[in-house]
């Protein structure tokens, strides 16, 4: 069994910077676009949804910093539960968007229920004295209010299962550039990505196993693995929950910001040799990104 340094483990981390700075640039210029926004933008919430959404794009922009962090780390499998999170963030939404104050309300209802939860497993657990449970949480008949507005808990607060609110929000995506079959190719990958690693992840799990020199070896340090994927799906997940909460506030430099990220996502492809043939080092980037090609997908193509 080994485990790494901290030397060993910031060497990984430079490493891993350093062959995928587009990856990193895509999702992390977009958080610092958000952050500058927020500071410098006022708006008024006047509505339920107006804060729900909100608490999207919080937690959104708190899921995408987690997946950076994990992947510079060297820890893309793990990037992938919380990439799974992320899409859900984004998921909830676009569905949320679609008849919003009801739904603003429905989710903030269920915030309520997992209150009740929550505070119920402390106490069951002792990890709570139930002086401290809020007055409410104890009225048995609020309780079974919350609780009747949820019969099937495993739908969460849309009470929908996950391939029909999929079907119900893929018609948002429309437009050449980010239409319906891209979305549905993402919502693939994040399902995907659940299904391996929010549970065992057995495959991952075995490639930690290695013999060498006819012993069993258990390797704890980090890798590239599915970190280029982690990034690349990540800066489009992200970019999708701040452009439905710019537009809703009517962001004024909204197109300015499209253009933008069309840009950045557009980097995140993938180029085969045949596109860059005789492609100069100062030439645009055959991806469309409008950079140079020795700025954007040279680095890649060595």
């Amino acid at each position: 069994m080994s485990y790494p340094t901290e030397e060993e483990i910031q060497h990984q981390r430079r490493v891993i910077r350093e062959a995928y700075p587009r990856l990193f640039d895509a999702i992390e210029e977009q958080l610092r676009y958000v952050g500058e926004h927020l500071r410098t933008g006022e708006r008024a919430y006047e509505t339920t949804y107006d804060l729900v959404l909100s608490g999207h794009l919080a937690r959104g922009s708190k899921t995408a910093m987690g997946v950076i962090t994990l992947c510079e780390y060297g820890y893309g499998e793990l990037a992938q539960s919380a990439l799974r999170s992320l899409g859900e963030t984004m998921v909830s939404a676009y569905y949320m968007s679609l008849d919003p104050e009801p739904r603003a309300e429905r989710f903030d209802a269920y915030g309520r229920l997992e209150a009740i939860q929550s505070y119920r497993f402390l106490e069951r657990m002792g990890w709570q004295a139930e002086v401290e449970t809020p007055e409410h949480l104890r009225d048995e008949d609020w309780i079974a209010a919350v609780e009747a507005q949820f019969p099937r808990r495993v739908d969460g607060w849309m009470q929908e299962p996950m391939n029909r609110v999929i079907d119900a929000i893929a018609p948002c995506w429309q437009d050449e550039a980010q239409g319906e079959e891209q979305f549905r190719r993402v919502a693939e990958i994040l399902h995907f990505f659940g299904d391996r690693h929010s549970h065992i992840g057995t495959t991952d799990t075995a490639d930690l196993l290695r013999v060498e020199e006819g012993r069993p070896v258990l390797h704890l340090g980090p890798g590239k693995k599915w970190v280029a994927q982690s990034l690349t799906v990540a800066a489009w997940v992200y970019g999708q929950i701040f452009d439905l909460w710019a537009e809703h506030f009517e962001a004024p430099d909204l197109e300015s910001w499209r253009r933008r990220w069309r840009l950045l996502l557009a980097r995140c492809q993938t180029l085969n040799p045949e596109a860059v043939a005789g492609v100069g080092r100062n030439d645009p980037c055959p991806c469309g990104s409008g950079f140079k090609y020795k700025r954007c997908h040279a680095d890649l193509m060595r």
